[in-house]
């Protein structure tokens, strides 16, 4: 039986694509992440990962950028796995863009003019 390869479509390691891979060591996520001034951290514990990621984007809102930026990753690999468009750091980084802004619809009174100025300072 063959089985299909389970190697990462975003990069030339030939690293299996695990849920660490794809968003924080792959050469693709670690380029769209320093895009917006986050450097990866190399810990093993889920929190010390998530502090080093809030101490780096000093926002209030930290949590809401990782997720759109988790998923902007995601997105954009998959518009090269499934539609065959080449995926590329601006790429990700007009999804994060269009995502952000939906969620500034959403933001509380209080967050919206910093949000609103992140976006405008990195994106």
């Amino acid at each position: 039986m063959h089985l299909p390869s389970y190697s990462c479509d975003m990069c030339d390691l030939g690293v299996e694509e695990d849920i660490k891979h794809l968003f924080s060591t792959c050469i693709f996520a670690t380029e769209c992440w320093a895009s917006i001034g986050i450097q990866m951290p190399n810990l093993q514990q889920p929190y010390a990962y998530l502090e080093s990621l809030k101490l780096q984007l000093r926002v209030p809102f930290f949590m809401e950028i990782i997720i759109l930026m988790t998923w902007s990753i995601w997105i954009t690999r998959n518009g090269e796995i499934f539609r065959n468009t080449r995926a590329t750091v601006s790429q990700c980084r007009a999804q994060l863009k269009k995502e952000l802004a939906r969620l500034l619809h959403h933001a509380k009174e209080a967050y919206r003019p910093r949000l609103e100025s992140w976006i405008n300072s990195y994106l």
